[in-house]
């Protein structure tokens, strides 16, 4: 074995000539030299070199795959993104609900297995889609001043003119789909309490049943089924949409209290 020190380091391996180094020897001093104070081989030098390569490879190959991994999480991000957004896109468009997955695969620029390995079925793609929409819709809301009927009704006339015909094609699946009648049922308890924040004013002093009747007839007034009413089946133009809602907002304003 003293010709140790001769013999060459392949791929943080130590390699000896000889056959009978190579089978017994080697192994044990590749153990024992990578960790620090266990080789009692006369080579101190060759095994700290040797700890500090293959320490220095541990180490690069852990980079990469950290690397590897968040690219590959971001990539997987980004083609779910996609999907979700050729689903929004096709669900406000002429598709509609009768979406298919080969329309979404090819909206989005993958295939229909990449969407099924996502989402795992058509249902479950739509309910996805209804429960970013969700999201949204709760951040945009937050952003509505308080008491501000004006900001109000023109906040509800943007927001139903882009999204509005591709939600009401969510209720007819509401019966079918128990994650869309739930994320449907979710949403109008947010827009009954998104009411009762930014028109605060109007129930200030009620309880129990007037209390009751007052903010549903404030939900009414801004529902969507409402836009619908007035705007695809009356034939009332944006302008006149946000005047008729402003009617009905001030017909339930409370009277002021006499003077005393």
């Amino acid at each position: 074995m003293a010709g140790v020190h001769g013999n060459q380091q392949i791929g943080g391996r130590l390699f000896l000539s000889s056959a009978e180094g190579a089978t017994g020897w080697d192994r044990w001093h590749r153990v024992n030299a990578l960790t620090p104070g266990r080789c009692r081989w006369p080579c101190p030098r060759l095994c700290e070199n040797l700890w500090t390569v293959e320490a220095f490879r541990v180490s690069l190959t852990n980079v990469k795959r950290a690397y590897r991994q968040t690219s590959r999480a971001e990539a997987t991000r980004r083609t779910r993104e996609r999907i979700l957004d050729a689903t929004d896109e096709l669900f406000q468009g002429e598709a509609g609900a009768a979406l298919t997955l080969e329309q979404v695969a090819a909206g989005a620029g993958t295939t229909v297995m990449t969407v099924l390995r996502h989402f795992g079925s058509r249902d479950g793609l739509i309910a996805a889609g209804a429960e970013r929409f969700r999201r949204r819709l709760q951040a945009d809301r937050d952003l509505v001043p308080t008491g501000d009927l004006d900001a109000i009704t023109r906040y509800l006339d943007e927001h139903y003119e882009l999204t509005g015909r591709g939600h009401l094609r969510l209720y007819p699946l509401e019966e079918i789909n128990p994650a869309i009648g739930a994320l449907l049922e979710h949403g109008r308890e947010l827009h009954r309490r998104w009411v009762v924040r930014v028109l605060a004013s109007y129930l200030d002093g009620l309880d129990g049943e007037d209390l009751t009747r007052r903010t549903a007839l404030l939900v009414v007034a801004t529902d969507l089924l409402t836009w619908r009413l007035l705007r695809l089946e009356q034939g009332l133009d944006r302008p006149g949409y946000r005047a008729a809602v402003l009617d009905l907002l001030r017909a339930l304003r409370p009277a002021d209290p006499p003077p005393g």
